[in-house]
């Protein structure tokens, strides 16, 4: 019995093609190597991260809280305050942090699985500052607790554009265009906003208690809150203190144990909500 093998098969390309590690390139006469395609790869991931931190340049200050020199536990501006042994600390114009000493501390509502890795990232402007992930120095599990607790310390060091993400990867900083919209989860203030035209904002007389409604930030979970009521052109007038009833589907209830409010002529409301751990 005879075989007949036939001819090797001859494969022609028209043109040669070069590969390359480049991904960010525009040439259609290369085609990607394995390292292009692991570092694409790797870009995605991170694309698709969510920063878990609010105001991660420092520009957003509701309360207008004063930086410097900042005793343990006490806010300079909104999602962040001073370590366990204080901040001599101060934000900067065109964002981010300079730090002198001690360190600063955000606390993160912890919604992740306990053995979900946290890693953080910052641009470093000077010095050597260094994150830490519940005490761990750029990553740690989130485990069990209430809150994920980032700090970020390094004695004369400037630093921006920090990110805290469950990630596999290290994160990359993606600007956020609602930097204040996911600030007002945690703090929320009106401003002063005439009666007459509050239409969110009502108040009820009753024999013991006064109870409000009013719209705030639908994540808002629970917060104290501090109600003025202003009569007059002056808008300077008796102040009342509100507990927080409840708040669901972007309503809070309050109650005025006081006493109802009796109001008359030109009157303003303030409301201010502050849930921040």
């Amino acid at each position: 019995m005879s075989y007949i093998i036939p001819p090797p098969i001859k494969i022609e390309f028209p043109e040669q093609l070069a590969l390359s590690d480049s991904i960010g390139g525009s040439r259609s006469d290369v085609a990607a190597s394995e390292l292009a395609v692991k570092l694409l790869a790797d870009q995605m991931r991170t694309l698709g991260t969510t920063n878990l931190l609010i105001n991660p340049r420092g520009k957003i200050n509701q309360a207008s809280e004063t930086d410097g020199e900042i005793e343990a536990g006490e806010y300079f501006c909104d999602g962040w305050k001073a370590g366990p042994n204080g901040a001599h600390v101060y934000r900067l114009d065109d964002g981010g942090f300079d730090l002198r000493g001690g360190s600063i501390v955000q606390l993160i509502p912890n919604d992740l699985e306990v053995s979900r890795l946290v890693r953080t990232n910052l641009d470093v402007v000077s010095g050597s500052p260094m994150m830490k992930v519940n005490g761990i120095a750029e990553k740690a599990a989130a485990g069990d607790g209430e809150y994920i607790e980032i700090e970020i310390s390094g004695d004369n060091s400037t630093f921006n554009r920090l990110i805290a993400a469950s990630s596999q990867t290290k994160p990359v900083y993606q600007h956020d265009t609602n930097e204040l919209g996911k600030c007002q989860r945690f703090y929320f203030d009106t401003g002063r906003v005439h009666g007459g035209t509050f239409g969110s904002v009502y108040t009820t007389s009753h024999t013991y208690a006064n109870f409000m409604h009013a719209v705030v930030p639908q994540n808002m979970t629970s917060a104290s809150l501090w109600f003025e009521v202003v009569v007059g052109p002056v808008m300077a007038s008796v102040s009342h203190i509100w507990s927080v009833q409840s708040i669901s589907n972007g309503y809070a209830s309050m109650r005025n144990s006081g006493g109802p409010i009796s109001v008359s002529g030109d009157h303003y409301y303030r409301l201010i909500l502050d849930a921040r751990p």
